[in-house]
This record gives structure tokens, C-alpha cells and sequence, in this order.
């Protein structure tokens, strides 16, 4: 939406933009957002967003600090 802090914008003023009714809570929106677009990176194939969310990233280094050769 591009609606910067410092403009006064009220509550109102940003459901309607978002196209949110008022019984619907903004927060469950925002989850709702959240989880579809979690489900667009899952299906794609090779995704760095998903491997540092999951953890799935395969290194060839040991953890820790390096030992002085």
C-alpha cells in the first residue's frame, strides 16, 4: 500500500484499502497473507527463503571456531 508512518491514516481508512471488513481482525488477515505466501515458496523448487526457514542448508564446514594450523 505504500502508506507511510507519518501520514495519519486511520483504522478505518486501511481496511477499506485492504478490503478487510471490521468483524475480520486485521491480525487474522495478516496470517492468512503469511501462510499463502509461505505456501508460494514452498512450491518452489530450489528456495533459499525455505532452506534458512527450515534449516535445511548443507554445509561442508564444522561448527565452531577455527582451529590455528
Amino acid at each position: 500500500m505504500r502508506v507511510r508512518r507519518t501520514e495519519r491514516r486511520t483504522n478505518e481508512w486501511v481496511r477499506e484499502q485492504v478490503g478487510v471488513s471490521e468483524e475480520r481482525s486485521m491480525l487474522a488477515e495478516v496470517r492468512k497473507r503469511k501462510i499463502r505466501k509461505y505456501g508460494h515458496w514452498k512450491r518452489q523448487r530450489e528456495s533459499m527463503v525455505i532452506a534458512s526457514i527450515e534449516g535445511e542448508t548443507d554445509g561442508k564446514r564444522k561448527r565452531g571456531r577455527q582451529k590455528i594450523e
